[in-house]
């Protein structure tokens, strides 16, 4: 990847926009053309990548840029620091309330009848 300055009001502008829609997209660092041609966007919390026409015609021409394309660049944000994986209370009750395995021995006494 190659850093550049190309398009960077368009890159930021998209961003601002971007975060209507992706509130943990942080803030603008620096990007990249990448081998896809197009921008890989470092951020403070992550990256993004968008198109490179993209940026140009935000620069250009805003409107040009609907609103489903924002949305679709919001969710290509790729954060730093994931959030954890939270398993749901009663989930995490049915877990608890397994009851413990049998050891060897007692396994056997049951097979035999004895237990």
């Amino acid at each position: 990847m190659e850093k550049t300055n190309q398009y960077s009001s368009g890159v930021r502008n998209i961003l601002t926009r971007a975060r209507q829609y992706n509130h943990d997209i942080g803030d603008y660092m620096e990007h990249y053309i990448n081998e896809r041609f197009a921008f890989t966007v470092r951020l403070s919390n992550g990256r993004i990548e968008l198109p490179m026409e993209m940026a140009q015609d935000q620069e250009v021409m805003p409107s040009s840029i609907s609103e489903d394309r924002i949305k679709t660049i919001a969710s290509r944000f790729q954060s730093n620091n994931p959030k954890p994986v939270v398993i749901p209370e009663p989930v995490l009750q049915t877990i608890t309330d397994l009851p413990k395995p049998l050891t060897f021995w007692q396994r056997l006494l049951k097979v035999l009848g004895l237990k």
